[in-house]
């Protein structure tokens, strides 16, 4: 009988990653994400298919406690401090700030 060697999973240095173990990077690096990150929401996402998405709150592959996302935060923060709502089609023209996770690193979130 032959001895099947394990299959160290190569991660790369992400700034986005700060994942829980190797396999939940792995696939938040592959090219066909499964696993997708919004970073202004601090969101992960599981990719069911091409248009079906779903918010987890666990590392499907160790179970670790994924941090709770700011997707509520972002829009009371927008709303709060420039008295406008966030709306899809304006998001360009939204300060730069809020189009990545420099809003919620800023305010300590």
């Amino acid at each position: 009988m032959r001895k099947v060697e394990s299959i160290k999973v190569q991660r790369k240095k992400n700034p986005l990653d700060s994942t829980c173990c190797e396999q939940f990077s792995f696939h938040l690096q592959e090219k066909e994400k499964i696993v997708v990150y919004q970073s202004y929401f601090r969101l992960y996402l599981l990719r069911a298919n091409y248009w079906n998405t779903a918010t987890i709150y666990f590392c499907p592959w160790c179970g670790k406690k994924l941090p709770k996302h700011l997707a509520n935060s972002f829009f009371e923060t927008i709303q709060a401090e420039l008295e406008t709502l966030a709306m899809t089609d304006d998001f360009d023209k939204l300060p730069q700030e809020f189009r990545t996770d420099e809003w919620w690193k800023k305010r300590g979130l």
